[in-house]
């Protein structure tokens, strides 16, 4: 997008944006991952596990697949305004919510019409707001303090665990959605103040897909591609797991999501005096990091050790890395800074990473095995993890 490097951030009121970052935040918090959950289980009672297994991963395939192809028309969008374009993602994903409470509650009609329109309105509103969210502002470092940023942390990190003791309750799965959605719509009203700026997005839609081939993006694009696959394995499988591991108690699995970011927000506080140099992060110590962690997953028996084995691997890993926000279980390419044609290829690499670790999990899922089901997907994650620790990222892209 035509504007100078270094150019710095737009000249929005960031009090209003960081009240539409925290609302946001908390939407996901409270819902992103629960949603998927609530899906599996509602596919799960429905039918088989394994086929449930295999079903969710189609719906997570197809939902990344519509976010490859539509990101870049979410980068033209720009073009008529970024707080438009930020506006309609979160209408989107406050849809998706909805359209799946309405499908729990039975409002389709038939089981059958509950199940197609439940299942499909959800991964078709999800795949827009995948595609449209940008957020090109670093609100945390430029309004927030040390203190009233972790404040802010620890606050949406209890969030999960009221999630948790919202969905046992008579129709608690609805409540969630529906405060989620409540929660997403909310955070338009400050962002409806926000002054609208307009990005000069060069690409044309074929353009943006010819750039992923393009060989000096070729780093950016198998980096991003490889951190997709990661990205999916932490945020929608590793979760999925959980559910096994905690026997199917949303009450435990609350628990060990807050547990996790309240630990993990006390050791990165604690470890930031030696973690503050990228000179620490050597590929050597990244991938040993990242396998401790996998290996302490696999061996997770008890939501303890579940929190434990994440907390590692979010407390021991550079901040800025992966992309990953453990707060929302969610990652983004702009990370919270500028985004320009290049943020949109990391999108769709990301997105294609996605769809292809939701296929592998898929295929899996035919041999009806659980423990194959996740034993070959996180050893796929673990084999994506190391090639691009080693292969494809430079020490240059942690400054």
């Amino acid at each position: 997008m035509a504007r100078p490097p270094g150019a710095g951030v737009y000249d929005f009121s960031m009090r209003e944006l960081a009240l539409h970052r925290t609302l946001y935040y908390a939407s996901l918090a409270l819902s992103h991952v629960f949603a998927w959950i609530l899906l599996f289980d509602a596919l799960r009672m429905a039918g088989s596990v394994p086929a449930a297994l295999a079903l969710v991963s189609i719906l997570y395939v197809l939902a990344h697949t519509g976010a490859l192809f539509l990101t870049p028309l979410a980068g033209m969008a720009l073009r008529n305004g970024v707080r438009r374009t930020l506006s309609l993602a979160v209408l989107c994903y406050a849809l998706a919510l909805f359209v799946l409470a309405v499908a729990f509650s039975g409002g389709f009609g038939s089981a059958m019409t509950n199940a197609w329109l439940g299942s499909l309105g959800f991964v078709a509103f999800y795949a827009l707001h995948r595609a449209l969210y940008f957020a090109p502002f670093e609100v945390e470092a430029s309004l927030f303090g040390a203190r009233t940023r972790m404040l802010r942390e620890i606050v949406l990190a209890t969030v999960p665990a009221l999630a948790a003791f919202i969905v046992v309750l008579p129709s608690g799965h609805l409540w969630v959605l529906s405060i989620g959605a409540l929660l997403a719509l909310l955070s338009l009203l400050p962002a409806s103040r926000l002054p609208e700026r307009y990005e000069r997005f060069e690409w044309t839609y074929g353009e943006s897909f010819a750039a992923l081939m393009h060989r000096p993006h070729r780093r950016l694009v198998f980096g991003s591609f490889f951190d997709g696959i990661q990205g999916a394995g932490l945020l929608f499988f590793w979760p999925l797991a959980l559910f096994f591991i905690v026997s199917g108690s949303y009450l435990a699995l609350g628990f060990v999501f807050s547990l996790t970011l309240l630990l993990t927000i006390l050791a990165r506080y604690l470890l930031r005096p030696y973690t503050a140099s990228t000179l620490v992060w050597s590929p050597d110590t990244r991938a040993t990091v990242m396998l401790s962690s996998w290996l302490m997953r696999f061996s997770a028996f008890s939501p303890i050790s579940a929190a434990v084995a994440d907390t590692v691997y979010y407390a021991g890993s550079p901040h800025r890395v992966y992309a990953l926000d453990p707060l929302t279980l969610e990652q983004a390419a702009d990370r919270g800074g500028y985004i320009d044609e290049l943020t949109t290829l990391k999108e769709m690499a990301y997105a294609a990473g996605r769809v292809c670790i939701g296929l592998v999990a898929a295929g899996v899922a035919l041999t009806e095995s659980i423990y194959a089901f996740f034993g070959v997907t996180f050893a796929f994650v673990v084999f994506a993890s190391l090639i691009s620790i080693y292969l494809v990222r430079s020490e240059s892209q942690l400054k």
